[in-house]
């Protein structure tokens, strides 16, 4: 008896202290390669502690000169609760902008232009350029600015974010035309890419109040 009442109180003491949530990926993708682009799926890492990575399938536009990968994704939190049994429903949806992850590998000074990097929801005949960006290099982050500049020299590898007015749960289907790209005075434009929203993986998330 005294074992029972002792387990008891440790499920209670658990469930009173710790929470715990379940997210799900979602992540844009083509049934096939844009032409010029190599695609590769990676899977994510549930959050917690630290930020969550969703699932995302990444496409690499390589040339001599550059290596060129993006990826579009996102993981929404769906259920909270007790960490035993997390049952409680979020009736929002994902309320964060669009956001499309690049990395830049250059071994030459690369000079972009992200103000021309369009977005378009499928459907609609209206293009939207970002309105946000990011850059950081590894983990550290060196610059944001609201102000997307409309010629960046970049060299070496850097990681960038574009953020665009449009709600992740308002794009279902996008069109991302990456604008051009100069290297030592040649001017590079990847084509554009299709993507549609793909559900991926669920992910249970403790974590202790």
């Amino acid at each position: 008896m005294k074992i029972l009442q002792s387990i008891l109180i440790c499920l209670i003491l658990v469930s009173t202290t710790s929470c715990a949530w379940i997210g799900r990926d979602y992540y844009y993708a083509s049934e096939q390669s844009p032409e010029g682009w190599v695609k590769r799926f990676e899977e994510g890492i549930a959050g917690g502690k630290r930020a969550p990575v969703p699932d995302t399938m990444t496409y690499t536009y390589e040339n001599n000169s550059l290596e060129l990968s993006v990826n579009v994704g996102y993981q929404e939190m769906t259920v909270f609760g007790p960490v035993i049994i997390p049952v409680i429903p979020l009736p929002w949806e994902y309320p964060d902008n669009l956001s499309v992850g690049i990395k830049i590998v250059s071994n030459s000074p690369a000079v972009f232009d992200f103000t021309s990097w369009k977005l378009k929801l499928s459907g609609t005949g209206v293009s939207h350029s970002p309105v946000g960006i990011l850059i950081s290099e590894g983990l550290v982050l060196n610059d944001y600015d609201n102000k997307v500049a409309a010629n960046l020299k970049i060299e070496g590898r850097r990681f960038v974010r574009l953020l665009y007015p449009v709600k992740f749960s308002e794009a279902e289907s996008i069109e991302l035309s990456p604008g051009a790209i100069y290297i030592d005075n040649q001017k590079v434009t990847p084509q554009k890419i299709q993507l549609k929203k793909i559900k991926g993986n669920w992910h249970y998330i403790p974590f202790t109040l």
